[in-house]
């Protein structure tokens, strides 16, 4: 039946003239740089460490970008099939130190990849960032109040950066209008008088936060801060269906997953590094087993199972805790990362001296 409904979408083009040789230009696979190649960049990145010249070695790739630069921002942006597919990696210094301050890849894809199947198009966005004392250290009511402002600085940053180099490349420019628009709805819905406070806090769990995007259907975001790094996930329309992403490794001794999202700060990791960009001589934070002894990639399957399963203990699961002050929920699927609590800690096994994050409320007090 769809080879059926295909054959007949060609003979309707052809028939028409116009359109055939567009159509199958767009339907054709097309070769480097892959999605993998473009992200690769991102994670070479280190913040507060690569300067301008390390970034320069890296970013640009001559055959298929535009570089563009400004006196603090540094972009390598490229398409292909005449605009279907736009892509740009983008870096931001200290202008003190002159070290990398922010780092951003976007992707949107308009190509079909399921034909006659509702949405066609997925964007995706990562991006981590060094936040300011000020933003750290200033006093907030609770801990969604702070999520909430560190997003907005994010947010704020994000478009700060890409007006430098807009003036530039219009390609930039009309990415960053997409962003802007999924940021604001984000907002928008975090700051509605009749948002739930628990909304924020999904801004930091493994499933995430999910939207309704204007034109996109539905969308997802993910933030989390580790020390004065924040790193943010989007992904909107077909790319949803990739938010826990292809590059978790587990390990086969101990199954601890490696999740770049998150990196492995206790191991000194900031949040975004690739497995394959881990230092050699990086070992599993539970079990000690070398980066090449016992960490295989997680297979599609496995992903899958694993969603459903997280789904399933998240429904009928006896481990999560509310407390009654604020609402907030502990899970010990995403344990209490700002706090030093590992994923994976069951409520029992908190510290004594472990308090509700949000309110403050004692362990065995509201919880």
């Amino acid at each position: 039946m769809r080879i059926a409904k295909i054959l007949v979408l060609i003979s309707c083009l052809s028939l028409s003239g116009c359109w055939t040789v567009d159509t199958a230009e767009f339907l054709r696979p097309e070769k480097a740089p892959s999605y993998d190649q473009i992200s690769e960049v991102y994670s070479k990145i280190i913040l507060k460490e690569s300067t301008a010249a390390d970034v320069l070695n890296v970013i640009h790739m001559p055959d298929h970008e535009l570089l563009s630069q400004s006196t603090s921002v540094i972009a390598s942006q490229g398409e292909k099939k005449k605009g279907y597919e736009i892509w740009f990696n983008m870096v931001s210094f200290n202008e003190n130190e002159l070290t990398a301050q922010r780092k951003y890849v976007f992707i949107i894809d308009e190509k079909p990849k399921v034909l006659f199947k509702d949405p066609w198009t997925g964007v995706s966005l990562n991006c981590a960032m060094v936040l300011d004392e000020d933003i750290l250290e200033r006093p907030y009511s609770n801990e969604n109040a702070r999520r909430i402002t560190i997003l907005r600085q994010v947010h704020e940053n994000i478009r700060e950066d890409i007006d430098q180099v807009g003036l530039d490349n219009k390609q930039i420019k009309i990415c960053g209008m997409i962003i802007n628009q999924a940021m604001e709805t984000v907002l928008v819905k975090l700051d509605s008088i009749t948002a739930s406070p628990i909304l924020a806090t999904k801004l930091s769990r493994l499933d995430a936060l999910e939207f309704d995007h204007m034109s996109l259907d539905k969308g997802k975001i993910q933030m989390v801060i580790v020390g004065d790094v924040v790193t943010v996930k989007i992904r909107l329309g077909s790319f949803m269906k990739e938010f826990i992403g292809a590059e978790k490794y587990k390990c086969m001794k101990c199954e601890y997953i490696y999740d770049p999202f998150f990196g492995d700060p206790e191991g000194g990791i900031e949040p975004g590094v690739s497995f394959e960009n881990l230092p050699e001589d990086w070992v599993c934070p539970i079990c000690g087993a070398g980066k090449h002894e016992k960490m295989v990639p997680i297979p599609e399957t496995e992903r899958r199972k694993k969603k459903l399963n997280l789904f399933v203990k998240q429904l009928f699961g006896r481990e999560r805790y509310r407390c009654f002050r604020c609402g907030y929920v502990y899970d010990p699927l995403t344990g209490d990362l700002k706090n030093g609590i590992e994923r994976g800690t069951n409520f029992e096994n908190l510290p004594h001296t472990w308090s509700c994050p949000d309110c403050g409320a004692g362990k065995n007090e509201k919880m």
